[in-house]
């Protein structure tokens, strides 16, 4: 069996056909072996493998028997590896050449057979790579096997690297390599003759597959054992054999285009058989084949002309179409070379002139075109009239073309070129040979007929505006060959003969060819442009002047259009080719009326401002362009283009497009501009440089382009520097607002053009521009600023105009008065050029400064226009004068100083702080808050000074801060002072950062005390003690800001510390200011230590708790107690400083005038504060005993004490007014210093009988009638309230102490402010309220001490904040303002439930001032703040049940009930009242009022108003709804009928910034107003806008989808959808989720579970063993887009009913404006209804109405069913018939319940 096998093997190669294919042996190359391989098998192939290596045994069955390409690659790749190896052992290497060349022998057989044709090209890739590896290694083996064995082998590899060389490239490059390394090798025998003659041998597909592929186990000649292919068996056969014989021919090709002789002689007859193939692919590749073997002069049989003949006739595919023409003229060119006889070229023309008429039957044009030139060529020498035939038939095809017109080009192109080369053909006997005339006569008229239809075409096609597109290329190409042919055609009339020249009339050829009646305009147009270098041109000058006529017609004669765009591209197009002479036929009037009238006219219509065409620029640049070629060479032409001006200007000509012609002159005609310098544009420049100079402002470049009167909007800032700028001849680089665009033009080459006016008009330009008034850069200025920095770029440059020193200063001054960046680097870059107009400018800009000033503090106070920009002007020529270069140092030093002081020589410097004190003081701050450092401050003041111990600088800097100081005499409570005034500010900006320092302070501490003290004992009078004022205010300034708070005593009093309160501990007393965080767990007391505490100190890996004293805590790491108003330079100064500071004040002012007796004159505020300053400030030290500081003290207070007693005793009220004063102040109450807490802690005093004796006074008359005594017993009452804790208490002291207090300072500051309200004395006001706020703090801290004192709070409460609601707008407070003391209030009550419910009662009482006071910006969020605090301590109406119908509800209801049936008009009755027991009828008419106002005329203040007011009335809606479920639906009734809603959504969207943003980013709004950021109390506009649009759309779903559906401006609609998308709806969602989970009570037994992710809310609710579930989905943009329910989740709950139950949700959620927890908890209630029988209504689909919670009371009498009242009214009014809803009858029920 094994025998059978083989031998069937072996029968199969006797296939092969040569005598090469049989299997000789083994041993029949045994004598051919070379020495070296002596001992290697013969060098024959084997159909087997003989070898014994394991592994090939199973690798060659996996290359020969698998199918798979995979597989075969892989074994293919083992199989290289193993031809490559070797061995550095001889013997070994041997054994392995051996069996590498027995493997060789087998791989050959296989490649022959199989891998050559295998269907895979990586197969054969790998197998052709398996022959380069195995001739590195035994190359006689492999050259035995492809020379004497198989040359055919050489053949199919050559072919197998020519095919797939994308895969085989390498491979090919190897072989190709072999070919050069063997050049003997019989290649082309085994190609040509042997592998190509096999496979071209096959003419089909079913022989080669018989030949080759198919199995050899059957006999040949029985045909019954044949078996019939399948069909797709068929399909890889013809697949196959169109590939093989393709590579094959491919190969025949690039043999013959590399390696074959020219001519040589072989017998190529096999090749031309698939030439004839019913394969495309193959006819194709033969094609290219007999291109090749024509190229190369391969001899080729006669048979061939026939068989191209028919492929020719025959040929329809559109890929070989081409190839079949390009084969022909490749034949016909061999032809030439070498005629056959046997050939009839002329039989070609036919099947040609056919394909040709077909249009290559849709091959695109670029393919065969090209081939009509030598096509028609070498047949037209066969006959002349062949030319004519073949591109009359490529013409006429023209129309058949699939490319359009882009193939038609193509066309025309070939078809013109291939005419001019027949007719400009050298033909030298052609002027003698009158028979060649005759036979070309005729074919040469018509070939010109032919290219003059090219020609037409050509410009009838309209040109393509994309220049870069297939079409326009093809385009261009055909005009440019048109143009080429056109000059050679005029060139050929003085050249040699030929057909053009000889046979063709040229008058006729240029007359008549040149058809352009019908042309594109376009295309006419770049063809123009062609032409303008051709100096043949004036022979189509007819053509083009007739059409330059014909075309302008329709717009001339007044006919009131104007020309086209096309129309203007070929006008000037002519005119550019031709003069405007020539194509008016050299008339000039006709000329000058066409300009005047027509041109003129048009452009008139295209830069007037009152022309109703549509303008642009490129208009205008043609219609100036126009002008141009009309004017050149015109006689008159300036006079000419003055009068144009002229008419231009006074037809109202917009500038913008004014200047872009005038530009477009002088950019574009560089070498003839001389012309449109005229004396009337020159008049226009001036007028319009005076005119932007005489405008009042300009707008800024941010702002829109809205123009407002008297105000330069953007565009026209543009359009006006861009005139100005192309006057004077410079160009406009940078935009407007670029602060680098003056740097830049330094910087930069700078090219300027020819200037349009004279010199006198720039010099009346820089007049107007440096007089004018201007905040703001104008656009006159910016020209004259660019015209400045081009001049200093150098001499060389051609500046049109030099300026003046005197104007280059006029113009930086002018820089300099005006705002924006840009100016500022323009003057900085011109002052650094120039030392000379530096120093002048500084002197002039420092007179003007001066100047300014004095006009600033002339004017009217309240003019913060006139300040702002002294401030802006000073603060830049501070820092121009920080850049003066050297020569100019001292000088700019003198400028900085005069810009406060007045440095003269017999002038005062602060002559100007004495007269206007407080305008001064305003000055100097603004001016300083610009300035980023203390240095600077300190220079603009000392000029160049750095020594600021210098006596002469410490004086200018005290005086400074004296001038600036406000003096206070008690008891002048009716004055406005400010104890942190102006003076403080000052000195704040002065001290640290470089400026005052440490070693300054001490020095000016010593200098004001004795100063003081001379000022002391130099007497009394009124001068003296205002001086010893001021002195004191600045020493103590300069004191706090040395020492800040006291180092012996406790920044913290008892009272202060709460448990669970968080402070800082002190750890070590000799490092106070080293703090850590603890926490208060427990306040003990003890009547030997006193209060200490347990607190908890948190580590950072554990905590500990330990007993402390209050010494070692603090509130928080920089709290001093009553916060410093100064910089403090070091929080604790050194023990040498403060006792230096303490005997001064002790031996210079204590001594002196307080002991041994108190002075209680005039002087009360200094000498009481020196004992401030003293204990409270620098200390008293640790020495005690008689004579010590702390001795003298407190003998001083104890002296007083008892002086006040005896005065009261005595009645004494002044005496006992100012002994009081000189107390409270004593004890740190403050006046010109901080309040500080420090005499009970440190002296121990006791207050209680000079309390009893006050009480006692006030007991036995109220009120005492002395408001001065009030005042002063309320600030000692104050101040002794801070001294009042349980260590007094508990230490023996009164218990009653604290009440009485209490009691006291609620009657003292009811009765103060009362009386200070009425008569505006604010610093009593401001005393009242400090002692509001002290005592609210003392209840907070002590309830129980206090708690008899709440209703006296109440009271007191009401009465601050009716101080606070009353009109103090722009009050001084000394101390606090009501606001500030309020805040406080609030803070100490925020904590306190009783003391909250006192203070929110206050707020009721005033809530309808409190909403007034929304409308004023300063109080607006205190306001708000209370108003909330009232809100939510509200827990009813304020209308009393029986409280009549408000007549102004009465109108209301009236107005709305028109066409409402009386059911609706009672529930809106109810729904009126319901919302007036919650809000105020002032505040519903307000609001009602607020739909009729115009948004337009709202200021900033009315806007911030009424968004407040309304988001009380949201807060006001929230908490009635809370009360009851009636009130929500009332409120939305309500809301719906006045239309409030409309107008604040709409005023909020105005005024929202996200909204508004647009493109812009911009921050994430803020929706929550206690998440908003305040400035000072101001609260942000857009911030509230953003909370309104919130919590309307949260509190009120229902009305803002209507409003976004019907009342929402378009323009607004998408923005606000993705706010709420993007914002609100997540917000809504998320809010909407918290509550549900905060109150899980509120179901009962329904579970409610949610997701924020997936926008879900789930609720499943157990009803008689029914597991009732609902799920309700809410969309991205929900309330705008409805919330999806479902209740189909409950198996046995009919469909009806779950529906009904999704309606009933949808409709709460959608339409009723519930929210989650109402829709749920409505759907609960239905469900359980439900479940107790009663019906849901019919109309509502609900059990309990929406609004109202009734059940369905009135019932049918025909069909029974029930309905709600409302829902049945609201049926029959909306259908307009009485019948029942489900029955359709006539309606007759009855009410049940």
């Amino acid at each position: 069996m094994v025998k059978e096998k083989r031998k069937g093997r072996l029968d199969k190669s006797a296939g092969a056909g040569t005598a090469h294919a049989e299997f000789i042996g083994f041993s029949s190359f045994a004598n051919s072996a070379s020495a070296s391989e002596a001992s290697s098998p013969s060098s024959s192939w084997s159909p087997i493998y003989t070898g014994s290596d394991e592994t090939l045994q199973l690798l060659f069955p996996r290359i020969s028997q698998k199918r798979d390409a995979t597989t075969k690659v892989k074994a293919l790749q083992q199989l290289q590896s193993f031809l490559s190896s070797s061995s550095s052992n001889a013997d070994a290497d041997r054994s392995l050449r051996r069996q590498q060349v027995e493997a060789i022998q087998h791989f050959a057989w296989l490649y022959y057979q199989k891998l050559h044709f295998d269907a895979s090209p990586v197969v054969r890739a790998a197998a052709l790579e398996v022959w380069v590896r195995a001739y590195d290694r035994i190359p006689k083996a492999v050259a035995q096997l492809v020379t004497s064995v198989q040359p055919e082998l050489l053949g199919m590899m050559y072919t197998a690297s020519q095919a797939d060389r994308g895969l085989q490239s390498q491979h090919a490059a190897s072989i190709q390599q072999l070919i050069e390394r063997q050049p003997d090798w019989p290649w082309e025998h085994g190609l040509v003759e042997l592998y190509a003659l096999r496979m071209l041998s096959f003419g089909r597909s079913s022989a080669m597959h018989e030949a080759l592929f198919a199995k050899k186990n059957t006999k040949v000649d029985d045909p019954s054992s044949k078996v019939e292919m399948s069909e797709s068996h068929k399909d890889a056969a013809e697949e196959q054999f169109e590939r093989i014989v393709g590579t094959c021919i491919d190969a025949l090709r690039v043999w013959i285009s590399s390696a074959v002789k020219q001519n040589e002689k072989r017998d190529t007859s096999i090749w031309w058989k698939t030439l004839a193939s019913g394969l495309p692919a193959l006819r194709l590749k033969t094609l290219h084949l007999l291109m090749s073997c024509c190229q190369n002069k391969v001899a080729i049989p006669s048979q061939v002309a026939n068989m191209l003949n028919q492929e020719l006739s025959s040929e329809r595919h559109v890929t070989n179409v081409p190839a079949a023409i390009n084969a022909l003229v490749a034949y016909l060119s061999f032809l030439r070379q070498y005629p056959d006889e046997k050939v009839d070229v002329s039989s070609f023309v036919k099947p040609v002139t056919k394909i040709l008429k077909k249009a290559c039957y849709g091959a695109p044009a670029i393919d065969w075109a090209p081939a009509l030139l030598p096509l028609s060529f070498l047949l037209g020498t066969v006959k002349a009239e062949y030319t004519n035939t073949i591109l009359a038939a490529a013409w006429d095809g023209r129309s058949l073309v699939l490319g359009g017109d882009r193939d038609r080009f193509t066309l025309a192109k070939a078809m013109a070129e291939s005419v001019s080369h027949w007719l400009l053909l050298p033909r030298p006997s052609l002027t003698d040979n009158l028979e060649e005339q005759l036979t070309l006569s005729i074919p040469a008229r018509e070939l010109v007929s032919l290219w003059a239809e090219a020609f037409h075409f050509s410009l009838s096609v309209r040109l393509d505006p994309s220049k870069t597109s297939p079409l326009a290329v093809a385009q261009s190409v055909l005009l440019d060959q048109l143009y080429s042919d056109m000059v050679r055609f005029y060139q050929a009339t003085d050249g040699s003969d030929s057909a053009f020249k000889c046979l063709i009339d040229q008058d006729m050829f240029w007359t008549e060819s040149f058809t352009v009646d019908e042309c594109d305009l376009e295309t006419m147009s770049v063809f123009l442009e062609r032409l303008t270098s051709f100096t043949g041109k004036d022979k189509m000058m007819p053509k083009v002047r007739k059409l330059f006529h014909d075309t302008l017609t329709p717009y001339q004669q007044s006919s009131g259009a104007s020309p086209s765009e096309e129309t203007y591209r070929f006008c000037c197009s002519a005119l550019r080719c031709y003069s405007a002479r020539s194509l008016f036929d050299e008339k000039d009037e006709q000329l000058k009326k066409f300009i005047l009238n027509d041109l003129l006219r048009w452009m008139i219509l295209h830069t007037s401002r009152i022309s109703e065409v549509v303008q642009s620029s490129w208009t205008v640049e043609r219609d100036f362009e126009f002008l141009y070629y009309t004017l050149r060479g015109l006689p008159g032409r300036q006079e000419l283009w003055n009068v144009i001006v002229r008419e231009l200007i006074s037809a109202e000509c917009d500038l913008k497009y004014f200047t872009i012609g005038l530009d477009f002159l002088l950019s574009t005609f560089k070498d003839d501009t001389a012309w449109i310098a005229c004396s009337f544009l020159s008049q226009f420049a001036v007028s319009q440089g005076k005119y932007v100079s005489q405008l009042d402002e300009f707008a800024d470049h941010e702002e829109s382009e809205k123009k407002d009167a008297g105000v330069l909007a953007q565009d026209e800032y543009d359009s006006y520097l861009h005139f100005f700028s192309t006057c004077v001849g410079i160009p406009v680089r940078n935009s407007i607002g670029d602060e680098k665009r003056f740097v830049e033009y330094s910087g930069k080459a700078c090219e300027c053009q020819p200037a349009l006016i004279g010199h006198n008009d720039f010099k009346e330009w820089i007049d107007s521009a440096t007089t004018s008034s201007h905040s703001k850069i104008s656009p006159l200025l910016e020209t004259l600023m660019q015209m400045m920095v081009i001049g200093k770029k150098g001499p060389g440059l051609d500046v049109p105009f030099a300026m003046s020193e005197d104007d280059q200063v006029g113009i930086l001054l002018q820089a300099w008065k005006i705002s924006g960046n840009d100016c500022g680097s323009f003057l900085e870059y011109q002052l650094s050029q120039d030392s000379s107009l530096q120093g002048r400018f500084l002197t002039s800009a420092s007179e003007h400064l001066s100047k300014e000033l004095s006009g600033v503090l002339e004017s009217d106070r309240k003019s913060g226009r006139s300040l702002s920009q002294w401030v802006f002007h000073a603060c830049r020529l501070f820092s121009l004068t920080e850049v003066a270069n050297q020569a100019n140092a001292h000088l700019a030093a003198q400028v900085r100083r005069s810009i406060l002081l007045q440095h003269g020589e017999d002038s005062d410097p602060f002559a100007l702080w004495k007269a206007y004190k407080t305008l001064m003081c305003s000055c100097a701050i603004a001016f300083f808050n610009e300035l980023p450092s203390s240095s600077q401050r300190v220079s603009a003041l000392l000029g160049d000074a750095r020594d600021l111990s210098d006596e002469s600088n410490m004086n200018t800097i005290l005086l400074l801060l004296m001038h600036a100081t406000e003096t206070f005499q008690l008891p002048s409570l009716s004055t406005s002072f400010h104890r942190n005034g102006m003076s403080r500010q000052l000195f704040e900006l002065l001290v640290g950062n470089g400026g005052l320092d440490r070693e300054f302070l001490r020095a000016a501490a010593d200098r004001l005390i004795l100063d003081l003290n001379m000022k002391l004992t130099g007497g009394d009078s009124k001068e003296s003690i205002n001086e010893a004022l001021k002195i004191f205010s600045v020493l103590s300034v300069v004191i706090m800001c040395l020492f800040g708070s006291p180092s012996n005593f406790s920044q913290l009093s008892p009272e202060d510390i709460v448990e669970g309160e968080e402070v800082q501990y002190i750890i070590n007393p000799e490092q106070p200011n080293k703090t850590v965080p603890a926490k208060v767990k427990k306040v003990h007391f003890d009547s030997q230590t006193g209060f200490y505490y347990s607190i908890a100190i948190v580590g950072q890996c554990e905590t500990t708790e330990r007993q402390t004293v209050l010494e070692r805590l603090r509130k928080d790491k920089s709290t001093t107690i009553g916060q410093s108003s100064v910089p403090v330079l070091a929080e604790v100064g050194s023990q040498a400083e403060r006792l230096h500071i303490r005997n001064m004040i002790v031996s210079k002012l204590v001594k002196p005038f307080l002991i041994p007796s108190v002075n209680i004159t005039a002087l009360v505020p200094l000498l009481a504060e020196l004992l401030t300053l003293l204990g409270g400030y620098v200390g008293l030290g640790e020495e005690k005993g008689i004579g010590s500081p702390k001795y003298e003290v407190h003998q001083i207070l104890t002296l007083c004490d008892s002086n006040l007693q005896k005065s009261l005793d005595c009645d004494d009220y002044d005496s006992a007014t100012r002994l009081l004063w000189f107390s409270s102040l004593g004890l740190g109450y403050g006046l010109y210093c901080d309040t500080v807490r420090w005499s009970n802690q440190v002296l121990q005093l006791s207050f209680t009988h000079s309390l009893r004796a006050i009480d006692s006074k006030y007991n036995s008359k109220w009120p005492s009638g002395n408001f001065e005594l009030d005042c002063a017993v309320l600030s000692w009452l104050t101040g002794i309230l801070f001294h009042i804790n349980k260590e007094s208490v508990a230490s023996g002291g009164d218990s009653e102490m604290p009440m009485t207090v209490l009691n006291l300072i609620s009657k003292l500051a009811t009765n103060v402010l009362s009386v200070a309200i009425d008569a505006n004395y604010t610093n009593a006001v401001s005393i009242g309220s400090v002692a509001i706020e002290e005592s609210a703090k003392f209840i907070s801290r002590n309830p129980e001490a206090a708690m008899n004192a709440l209703p006296l709070a109440t009271e007191s409460f009401s009465m601050l904040i009716r101080c606070f609601c009353s009109k103090s707008k722009g009050a001084v407070y000394w101390n606090k303002s009501p606001s500030s003391s309020l805040e406080d209030v609030i803070n100490s009550c925020v904590n306190r439930d009783t003391l909250l419910s006192s203070f929110a009662a206050a707020c009721n009482t005033h809530f309808k001032e409190l909403l007034a006071v929304l409308f004023d910006q300063e109080k607006c969020y205190l306001a708000f703040r209370l108003l909330q605090i009232a809100l939510d301590v509200r827990t009813e109406s304020q209308t009393s049940e029986n409280a009549a119908f408000p007549k102004s509800l009465s109108l209301r209801l009236q107005r709305w009930s028109v066409g409402l049936s009386p059911d609706e008009i009672e529930e809106l009755e109810e729904d009126i009242f319901i919302v007036s027991e919650w809000i105020p009828e002032k505040m519903l008419t307000t609001m009602e009022h607020w739909a009729t106002e115009d948004l337009d005329g709202l200021g900033e203040e009315q806007t911030t108003g009424q968004l407040l007011s309304w988001l009380i009335c949201l807060s006001t809606l929230e908490k009635a709804a809370s009360t009851s479920f009636r009130n929500r639906p009332a409120f939305v009734s309500y809301l719906s009928k006045c239309g409030v809603f409309s107008h604040i959504l709409n005023l909020a969207l105005l005024n929202e910034e996200t909204v508004n943003s647009g493109k812009r980013t911009c921050p994430s709004p803020v929706l929550l107003f206690e998440d908003l950021r305040f400035d000072d109390g101001h609260i942000p506009l857009s911030g509230i806008a953003s909370v309104v649009l919130f919590r309307s759309i949260e509190i009120l779903p229902a009305l803002a989808k209507r409003w976004w559906e019907e009342d929402c401006p378009k323009v607004y609609i998408s923005p606000v959808q993705s706010f709420v998308e993007k914002y609100v709806g997540p917000k809504i969602l998320e809010r909407e989720l918290e509550r549900i989970r905060n109150a899980p009570g509120v179901f009962g037994n329904m579970n409610v579970t949610a997701s924020s992710v997936s926008r879900e809310i789930r609720a499943e609710y157990v009803q008689d063993d029914f597991t009732l579930k609902v799920l309700i989905n809410l969309p991205a943009a929900f309330p705008f887009r409805s919330a999806e329910v479902d209740c189909s989740k409950t198996l046995g709950v009919p469909q009806n009913r779950s529906k009904r139950w999704s309606l009933q949700i949808m409709m709460m959620l959608n339409s009723q404006g519930g929210t989650l927890i109402d829709a749920l908890i409505l759907w609960k209630d239905n469900v359980d209804k439900e479940f107790e029988g009663i019906e849901a209504c019919p109309v509502c689909y609900s059990v309990l109405h929406v609004k109202t919670h009734k059940l369905p009371g009135l019932q049918c009498k025909t069909c029974s069913n029930r309905f709600h009242s409302d829902c049945l009214m609201e049926w029959f009014r909306s259908s307009g018939k009485s019948q029942c809803v489900l029955c359709q009858q006539p309606w007759e029920g009855t009410r049940v319940l």
